[in-house]
């Protein structure tokens, strides 16, 4: 059994949830940009909100300590990771509507994942 987390590692989670919170609200933006056809726009917010979660990637010292005791959680982590480079290079390569399928088949699907595990996290209960 994973140990609980300390303080210091919920507030970190706590501010990454809300990172997250905000990459929520943004692929409905790109999505919307895709769909009506600002695809310059999209492109720009979806590489900017790839940008400002990689900081928070598998090498970060903090994320893969408070994922070290969790398989699940360390296999979705770098799954989210993998498919936001990816998405990153989709967007030199595909047309808007492979995009939109991209977004939603691939990206959204994971990211999901990984936002309801991090949630988790933070609800726990402490020992």
């Amino acid at each position: 059994m994973a140990k609980s987390l300390e303080k210091a590692e919920l507030d970190f989670l706590a501010t990454y949830s809300a990172l997250l919170d905000t990459l929520e609200d943004g692929f409905s933006s790109v999505a919307y940009f895709y769909r009506e056809g600002f695809e310059e726009s999209g492109d720009r917010l979806l590489l900017q909100m790839l940008e400002s979660v990689l900081p928070y990637s598998p090498e970060n010292m903090t994320m893969a300590h408070i994922v070290s005791e969790r398989g699940e959680h360390q296999k979705v982590l770098k799954q989210f990771y993998q498919t936001t480079a990816e998405a990153g290079k989709m967007l030199e390569t595909k047309n808007r509507h492979e995009k939109i399928t991209y977004l939603s088949t691939v990206l959204l699907p994971v990211f999901q994942r990984w936002k309801l595990l991090v949630d988790g996290l933070l609800h726990q209960k402490e020992n």
